[in-house]
């Protein structure tokens, strides 16, 4: 799976949840597009599932691609774990508008059964900014009442634009202009360039040496003269 780069305090805190037992039943992982938001969802609910076979040695939240576990979830066939995303219209040529309310009744076999693999069941779905309302209201009652030893990972890249009442029941994980950190792969003495129209940049991109490990660096701010739509951040080192 793709390397996750930045966002420490994000994987530090969903580790220390996971490690310690009392992990949080709802992420909210917020933040504009290209972040590495979906990434996260996907590799905290791999790692949570193969935990609950048997200890995971390290840190963050890789694991292995021979692990059983990502086998398993590569081949789509784990039993524990559900993804939800738009599905492609009948056309197969274009993505419908929504997440309907089908598919988030459609968790119900993910719960009304017993774990298949691990004590933990996980749920992503990418993103929430998708639900039409009855499937955000569906949403709403698991999150109210979560079933047992099971974790939502929810992708928002507005979270302002969510149901109120989804807020109070999720814990917050800011992937957000800031703690980006435009983190890209080590080993580049090239130049990076950063398209975000939504973003203003703050600070030039620089590079940190973390643990042998180059970084790129930046900071982002709101860019409030961003035309609505424009919300892709495209970065490009070269």
């Amino acid at each position: 799976m793709t390397p996750l780069y930045g966002h420490d305090d994000a994987v530090t805190a969903f580790r220390a949840g996971m490690d310690s037992g009392r992990l949080h039943h709802a992420w909210l992982l917020a933040g504009p597009k290209g972040v590495g938001k979906a990434l996260f969802a996907d590799k905290a609910a791999l790692l949570m599932l193969a935990q609950g076979v048997g200890p995971v040695d390290g840190q963050g939240l890789d694991l292995p691609d021979d692990h059983p576990t990502s086998r398993l979830v590569a081949a789509g066939s784990h039993p524990d774990l559900m993804r939800l995303e738009r599905l492609t219209k009948e056309s197969g040529t274009e993505l419908a508008r929504s997440i309907t309310v089908d598919q988030i009744r459609s968790l119900q076999r993910l719960f009304t059964t017993t774990p298949g693999m691990s004590p933990w069941r996980a749920v992503v779905i990418d993103s929430v900014d998708d639900l039409e309302r009855n499937a955000g209201n569906a949403l709403l009652k698991n999150l109210e009442e979560p079933p047992p030893c099971t974790v939502f990972l929810l992708v928002s890249h507005g979270p302002e634009r969510l149901l109120a009442t989804i807020n109070p029941y999720t814990f917050h994980s800011a992937l957000t202009e800031g703690a980006m950190s435009c983190a890209l792969g080590s080993g580049s003495n090239g130049v990076v360039t950063i398209t975000a129209p939504k973003l203003q940049l703050r600070t030039p991109p620089r590079k940190v040496n973390k643990n042998g490990i180059v970084y790129w660096n930046c900071l982002f701010g709101a860019n409030k003269s961003a035309a609505a739509g424009d919300d892709e951040l495209v970065v490009t080192l070269t």
